[in-house]
């Protein structure tokens, strides 16, 4: 099963549990038993945003890992700090947002599209992460491009942030309305979300 990983915390002495995001089964939480130890095989890929293919068998109280086969490290990200923040960011988002056992096949395939170009892109601006949200909650059923609220400009340029795959410094011409277009985005995504999650221009 292909699975982006969200995220993992501590369970027991050696164990942790690790939230994934799958094209199958959307968001699930699986139990990876001696993943502390140091003989663990399976430690490094279970990253936060490494893709893998994972199998796993359900238990009584929690479904459980069996085995993990790497797919994709992206390993430029991991080699570079603002990257790492980027990353960081929309999975501890995702992680927040989503439900488990709601599948979303477009929700992975944007995650998955957003971790590949952020890992061959040497043009990244923090942009970049208002499109993703933006992006999220259109399939997430809040079309920001519809919100009456904003003035028509602003409109404009959240449609543009749609239509882009994504923007990078030479695609879009950023002018004044950029810190706006911004702070919408934040706004936004805070009033149709459950969880007021970090402003995230404080990664750059």
């Amino acid at each position: 099963m292909l699975s982006i990983i969200l995220s993992r915390r501590d369970f027991r002495e050696n164990d942790q549990i690790v939230s994934l995001y799958t094209a199958e089964k959307g968001k699930i939480e699986v139990l990876a038993r001696g993943i502390k130890k140091i003989t663990s095989k399976n430690a490094a890929y279970l990253e936060p945003c490494f893709l893998a293919d994972v199998e796993v068998i359900t238990g009584k109280e929690i479904v459980h890992l069996t085995k993990v086969q790497p797919v994709n490290s992206f390993k430029n990200i991991r080699e570079d700090l603002q990257k790492i923040l980027i990353a960081s960011y929309v999975a501890d988002l995702l992680d927040k947002l989503l439900q488990i056992d709601e599948p979303d096949k477009n929700i992975f395939l944007l995650l998955k599209n957003f971790l590949e170009f952020l890992d061959q892109s040497a043009d990244i601006h923090p942009i970049i992460l208002d499109a993703f949200i933006v992006k999220l909650f259109k399939l997430l059923g809040f079309d920001m491009s519809c919100d009456e609220k904003m003035n028509v400009e602003l409109r404009e340029e959240v449609n543009n942030l749609l239509a882009s795959f994504w923007p990078t410094k030479k695609s879009i011409e950023y002018g004044k309305n950029y810190p706006k277009l911004h702070r919408a985005v934040y706004n936004f995504s805070v009033f149709h979300s459950e969880h007021k999650f970090a402003y995230f221009s404080e990664i750059w």
